[in-house]
C-alpha cells in the first residue's frame, strides 16, 4: 500500500519511524504547506516531497495520512 503523508511537523518522525518498518507499507511521498519541512523530512527518510495539492491529486497514492494540526472551524459552546 502506498501512503502519502500530509503534515511534516513534530509528530511525523514517530509515524515514519514505524511506517517505514512495515513491509506492506511504502511511504511514497510527504507534503506540508511549509515546503522546507517536507524537503527536510523527505531527505531524512529518502521520500520524495510534493506539494499538498500534488499529493492530493496523485494517482500513485492509495492512502493519505493526515498529520496536520486540527483547527476548530466553529467556536465551541460554553460548558454548562
Amino acid at each position: 500500500m502506498k501512503v502519502g503523508i500530509i503534515g511534516c511537523g513534530y509528530i511525523v518522525d514517530a509515524y515514519l519511524s514505524n511506517l517505514t518498518r512495515l513491509s506492506a507499507i511504502q511511504v511514497s511521498t510527504v507534503a506540508d504547506l511549509d515546503k522546507s519541512l517536507a524537503e527536510r523530512v523527505g531527505a531524512q527518510y529518502g521520500i520524495p516531497p510534493r506539494s499538498v495539492e500534488a499529493l492530493l491529486m496523485s494517482y500513485d497514492v492509495d492512502v493519505v495520512q493526515n498529520l496536520t494540526v486540527p483547527a476548530p472551524t466553529l467556536p465551541c459552546p460554553p460548558l454548562p
